[in-house]
């Protein structure tokens, strides 16, 4: 990036908002709108999104299988018996515990979490329960974030519409900087 007003302001922008440093000789190659959001990424350690009702369900589905249920027979609309399904290895899986989660309680707590009248929840709905129990990724810069947030800079800092910036928008050459 050849480092005009233009681009320092930028560079600059990016370092305060993804909390970062960018040398002289980082910043350098820099050309266009992708070439910052891959720096950025690397960086920042940006992490793939995911879908938490995904994670929890090939969770329990990964469970369910080692229990010896086959993987056909496991769909959203399968009706379960929470307190057969294996809740430590369930936790390990996910890597969080799940509370108040113990088989003792666990029908009475789907019941009244779910406004169930029935004992056993589907697939879909212990999923739904366990979703809402695992950590979010707000934390988390994934490689959408970073890309919305560099758009937003970028249009910005140029004065033109977000709608114009894609990974190919080359700061000199499209953008005019100097």
């Amino acid at each position: 990036m050849a480092m005009g007003l233009d681009l320092v302001e930028l560079a600059m922008r990016v370092e305060s908002e993804f909390r970062l440093t960018m040398t002289d000789a980082e910043a350098g190659p820099l050309c266009t709108a992708g070439d910052i959001h891959r720096f950025v990424c690397q960086r920042v350690g940006c992490r793939p999104a995911r879908c938490l009702s995904q994670r929890a369900f090939q969770a329990v589905r990964r469970v369910l299988m080692a229990q010896g249920m086959a993987r056909q027979d496991i769909t959203l609309e399968r009706n379960l018996d929470p307190r057969a399904l294996d809740w430590k290895a369930l936790e390990r899986d996910l890597g969080q515990r799940l509370t108040p989660m113990r088989p003792a309680s666990i029908t009475s707590w789907f019941r009244v979490s779910l406004g169930l009248g029935r004992e056993n929840p589907t697939m879909r709905e212990l999923v739904m329960v366990l979703r809402d129990q695992l950590p979010g990724q707000d934390w988390a810069w994934t490689e959408s974030r970073v890309w919305s947030h560099l758009v937003r800079l970028i249009a910005d800092q140029f004065g033109i519409a977000e709608d114009e910036v894609r990974p190919d928008t080359d700061f000199v050459l499209d953008l005019g900087a100097c």
